[in-house]
């Protein structure tokens, strides 16, 4: 599992090579500050990233993720709930990038953000309230 932080930095897919392009068609590219990326263990500067969408593809916070990657707690955007999910998985039973439960109910993960153990456990605390 990421820190929270870093699962919410700002990364982008490489999907369209252009001319002396140092990333390959699939790269991950993530922020590390200003308009420096960091892709395959190399560093470069790309200015104004989001104004090339036909060659990088902004990702949201849980594309492109293993599920070892996945926060420990979510926080539910529509209710402002926040759990801890019990798995990850797919309309089948196997284990996706798609959605976690909690209780049974499905969340799907453009309907959550990360959240912390402190973030969960105060949310506990004024729930009891």
């Amino acid at each position: 599992m990421k820190d929270v932080s870093q699962l919410l930095k700002p990364r982008y897919k490489v999907i369209a090579d252009y001319p002396m392009s140092q990333h390959k068609v699939g790269s991950i590219l993530t922020l590390e500050s200003g308009d420096r990326y960091v892709g395959n263990g190399t560093k470069y500067i790309i200015l104004n990233i989001e104004q090339y969408p036909h060659l990088f593809r902004k990702l949201a916070w849980y594309e492109e993720r293993d599920v070892s990657e996945m926060p420990e707690f979510v926080q539910d955007l529509v209710c402002y709930k926040i759990m801890k999910p019990l798995h990850f998985f797919t309309p089948n039973g196997h284990p996706t990038k798609n959605g976690c439960t909690d209780n049974g109910l499905y969340f799907p993960y453009n309907e959550l953000l990360p959240a912390t153990e402190k973030d969960f456990a105060e949310y506990i605390k004024n729930s009891k309230k």
